[in-house]
């Protein structure tokens, strides 16, 4: 699940497989990975990026399950 740190803007996030993100030099978001206990980190090549795809997936429970990573994500707790 989640684990929203005190930076503000990560507050909207809704995602439950959301970990965090980073826009640094990385422009870079963390989520829950396909296997137990790992995690996966989506690179974009710019933070305009970054922050398109946080509000097209993270900030709404509905459009979260229309993200990619979501969708395989979610996959091993159908089983």
């Amino acid at each position: 699940m989640s684990r929203l740190k005190e930076k503000s803007r990560w507050r909207s996030i809704k995602c439950p497989f959301f970990h965090g993100d980073e826009d640094g030099k990385m422009n870079a978001v963390y989520c829950e990975g396909t296997a137990e206990n790992t995690n996966v980190r989506q690179s974009f090549n710019c933070k305009q990026a970054l922050l398109d795809w946080e509000q097209k997936y993270c900030k709404d429970i509905h459009t979260c399950e229309r993200c990619p990573l979501y969708v395989l994500v979610n996959e091993k707790y159908k089983a």
